[in-house]
């Protein structure tokens, strides 16, 4: 016969029913640890068959009548015996600092009464228990049997809870009954709040917590803990860290105007410091100490609590190791609370194994990660700590319930994960001592290079015209950087590089050229074996960033390397852009001679490979050089080409480059409706689009200068044109536009139109002026619709109303396709529709139309 578990349904034929422990106690209604308790005490009698133990309804009735009689005859003993002169509530010796919103939270929900069980959920040194009394004395007159504080923490077993309860009361030993038994009949018609502080580690009690709330109708439970019960009625609230400043606040505010974590920080330093104050020197510190500690209070604590001999420079920049010097915690708190390392350890002691293992791994994660990056990243099929890929999600839920994971989304993303900073440095160590960790960061590497080049914003020919192509790539730049170094740390060049030529978009558009600049340095000084693909993509893209700082020369040095590896390449369309790169640079140093036969090769090989950004880039810069030739027709025709081809093809060109070079040119042309229009639709592309390219906004600011003056408006010019250079100087670039002939002829003419010291005043008015306010004063005059398609009042085209104008002034049909970049037969077939258009019978005829009109006015 087979071997039977106490719980077997299997028992001789004939025999009377028996009851399993389980179904006992769903039978009536209380947890199965208890009726096994019972069992095992001999005050509930079973029946041993054939290894099998059994409960006869009968017994099970019996005891469940003697356990409520007796229970509550204790409960009347216990309620004749003083209480203890303990204090219901202790009272921490420092004031709670911030927390106005969560404890309102609480306060409110535990005021419904629905509302029995609420958690409080975080990690460690968040400030919990501190939260947790708060709310429990102002809810004091709401409980009219009051409320009590029941420290958990040093418990082991969670049969030792009910005694905890009974002596956080001030309550005697109930003599021989349980102390179960006696604290459920003592709670069972009072009204009371209980606050259970730290009851993570003794969770397995948490069905016990269901059937005490079950059985006593008037309790409610506020339990402090770092995972979640997971139990029916449970409200959970989250405790997240403390406030953190968006910037640092007025030098000298140390009042409620600073954010609760420099507050915290400000109270405990003064507390040990006397002579410690928030000024225009501390708080800036203090502010960049309280951001890297992630707004932990403990942490905060500890930190503060060092300034005694620890100033707060040297502070801040041992915070590398934060765990080394976040120690020193008072004496009569818990040892957990000592350092942060041991409060980490409180939680990490609760995890099992294999959690102990995603936890470590996660850790080489910089910024967050996505659950398929970490199912990418943690798991693995074999070796001593294997973890199979479909376990990881459950395990990374498992750790939010625990507190040392937390989820964040964003709209219109997949949800992220993270480490807080402080938990990741404790993870770190654990990976560091662990022999898998140069495999785990490898996978961490291999997984951000897979993620980036697939990436609609990856790549390396072309920077991005829509946000949303970036976004994927953007999220992960901390995860990037921290790839990065490990390739650097493995010597691994072929890597880096391509990983840094990956992500290189998104350093473009965001303006990050000096650290793009340093990687790509660090990752060409590793040396070695390196593919020649690879080598011509880091220094074309390292060409870029330099190019765009102004540093011409060293630009042009990496774009001939370039070009040199595309030619052995034999790769075509990487030889035009490198020529195309190296016309670009000339044309922003303004040596117009030495661009033109570079940009014109350029869109030569362009159309050859029918590369329709090349063909775009080309004509932008040619028209660039056209206007600083002072050839505003001709460079308007480049523009145009450049504008068409974009709107056409979408190449990967910024459209808001484009119309702030067209605005310009039609400001030279008079042409003020145009420009606004022009200027109009690129901040609205900037707006929509990449908005982040403040280097742009700097050009476009630039030009709206020029337009202000053509509109008699000297003083406004001068403000737009400081607010430009400023920004352009914090940004560390020069501006492209105006090219320098015209940005010298711009400063010239309103010198002449305000004199020198009025010049002078308004251009440092502008300088001073925030991006938000220039740009708000920038934006063309009302009456100007940016919605509405620039047409002049005729039905003639924008090319007809080209060709007119240049009709106006004697060209020739030659001429004028010349200046147009169109053919001659074109030209001819653009004068016959103007003619049929305005019902004239000749050119000369059409010109005096066109003067009659107004359609050869300056505006248009």
């Amino acid at each position: 016969m087979t071997n039977r578990t106490p719980d077997s349904r299997q028992v001789q034929a004939g025999a009377p029913a028996l009851l399993t422990a389980r179904e006992a106690a769903a039978l009536i209604g209380m947890n199965e640890r208890t009726v096994r308790r019972a069992i095992a005490s001999g005050d509930l009698p079973a029946i041993k068959r054939h290894g099998a133990f059994g409960i006869e309804r009968q017994a099970l009735d019996a005891w469940r009548t003697q356990r409520v009689t007796i229970a509550a005859a204790v409960g009347e003993q216990l309620v004749r015996t003083p209480p203890r002169p303990f204090p219901e509530l202790p009272r921490p010796f420092t004031p709670l600092i911030g927390r106005e919103r969560e404890t309102e939270t609480a306060c409110a929900l535990l005021r419904r009464p629905e509302v029995r069980l609420v958690t409080f959920t975080g990690p460690g040194g968040v400030g919990k228990t501190h939260l947790a009394l708060n709310v429990a004395a102002e809810l004091r007159n709401d409980f009219p049997d009051d409320a009590w504080f029941v420290p958990l923490a040093h418990l082991s077993d969670p049969e030792h809870i009910p005694g905890a309860m009974l002596l956080a009361m001030g309550y005697m030993e109930p003599g021989r009954r349980s102390q179960r038994d006696a604290l459920l009949a003592f709670l069972r018609e009072r009204r009371i709040l209980l606050v259970l502080d730290n009851f993570e580690h003794v969770i397995d009690a948490v069905t016990d917590l269901s059937e005490m709330l079950l059985l006593c109708p008037h309790l409610t439970l506020l339990v402090t803990t770092r995972t979640l019960l997971r139990v029916r009625g449970e409200y959970a609230l989250p405790v997240p860290p403390l406030d953190l400043p968006e910037d640092i606040i007025g030098a000298g505010q140390d009042g409620d105007r600073q954010a609760s974590a420099v507050r915290l920080f400000a109270a405990r330093a003064s507390a040990i410091l006397p002579s410690f104050t928030l000024d225009a020197v501390t708080t800036p510190l203090v502010v960049d100490i309280c951001r890297r500690l992630d707004g932990l209070p403990l942490a905060i604590e500890l930190a503060a609590a060092r300034i005694n001999f620890l100033p707060l420079p040297a502070l801040r920049d041992r915070l590398d190791q934060r765990l080394t010097v976040l120690t020193g915690g008072m004496r009569d708190s818990p040892s957990r609370n000592w350092t942060m390392r041991n409060s980490i350890a409180w939680s990490f002691d609760l995890l099992s194994e294999e959690e102990r293992v995603v936890f470590r791994r996660l850790s080489v994660f910089a910024g967050g990660f996505t659950m398929m990056a970490a199912e990418a990243v943690t798991a693995n099929a074999g070796g001593r700590a294997a973890v199979q890929a479909d376990a990881v999600a459950e395990i990374i839920a498992s750790l939010i319930d625990k507190s040392l994971l937390r989820r964040i989304d964003l709209p219109g993303r997949d949800p992220r994960f993270e480490m807080l900073e402080t938990i990741r440095a404790y993870a770190l160590e654990d990976l560091a001592a662990c022999d898998d960790d140069a495999n785990v960061r490898d996978r961490h590497a291999a997984w951000c290079l897979a993620f980036i080049e697939r990436s609609p914003g990856g790549g390396w020919r072309h920077t991005p015209n829509e946000l949303w192509m970036l976004l994927p790539a953007e999220a992960e730049q901390n995860n990037v950087r921290a790839a990065l170094a490990w390739l650097e740390h493995s010597g691994d060049a072929s890597g880096m590089l391509r990983l840094a030529v990956a992500i290189h978009s998104v350093w473009e558009v965001r303006g990050f050229y000096s650290e793009a600049v340093e990687w790509f340095e660090r990752g060409l000084a590793i040396g070695g074996e390196t593919a020649l693909d690879i080598r011509l993509k880091a220094h074309a893209s390292m060409g870029r960033k330099l190019g765009r700082q102004g540093r011409y020369a060293l630009a042009r040095e990496h774009h001939q390397s370039a070009q040199a590896l595309a030619r052995e390449l034999g790769d075509d369309l990487a030889t035009a852009q490198a020529v195309y790169a190296l016309g670009g640079i000339e044309t922003n140093q303004g040596h117009y001679d030495l661009a033109l036969p570079l940009l014109t090769e350029a869109l030569d090989l362009s159309s050859q490979l029918d590369d329709e950004s090349g063909i775009c880039g080309a004509h932008y810069f040619l028209g660039v050089v056209r206007l600083g030739q002072d050839n505003a027709t001709a460079a308007i025709a480049h523009l145009e080409t450049a504008l068409g081809t974009r709107r056409t093809g979408r190449p990967f060109f910024n459209l808001s480059v484009l119309l702030n070079a067209l605005g310009l040119v039609r400001c030279e042309l008079g042409d003020i409706a145009g420009a606004a229009l022009a200027l109009v639709e690129s901040r609205q592309a900037w707006d929509q689009g990449l908005g982040a390219n403040r280097d742009i906004l700097a050009e476009w600011l630039a030009v709206t200068a020029r337009l202000a003056l053509l509109r008699n408006n000297p003083d406004g010019a001068a403000r737009l044109l400081g607010a430009a250079e400023a920004l352009g100087e914090t940004l560390g670039i020069p501006l492209l536009v105006p090219p320098p002939s015209q940005y010298q002829r711009l400063v010239s003419m309103l010198e002449t139109r305000l004199g020198p010291q009025q010049f002078s005043a308004a251009r440092t008015e502008g300088r001073a002026m925030s991006a938000e306010a220039s740009t708000a004063e920038a934006l063309p005059a009302p009456d100007v619709d940016a919605s509405a398609p620039h047409h002049p009042p005729t039905n003639l085209s924008t090319r007809e109303m080209d060709v007119l104008r240049l009709l106006a002034t004697g060209l020739r049909d030659r001429e004028i396709a010349e200046a147009l970049f169109i053919s001659v037969r074109t030209v001819e077939g653009h004068v016959a529709h103007i003619l049929t258009k305005l019902d004239v019978p000749s050119r000369l005829a059409a010109v005096h139309a066109a003067n009659a009109l107004g359609l050869t006015h300056p505006d248009w």
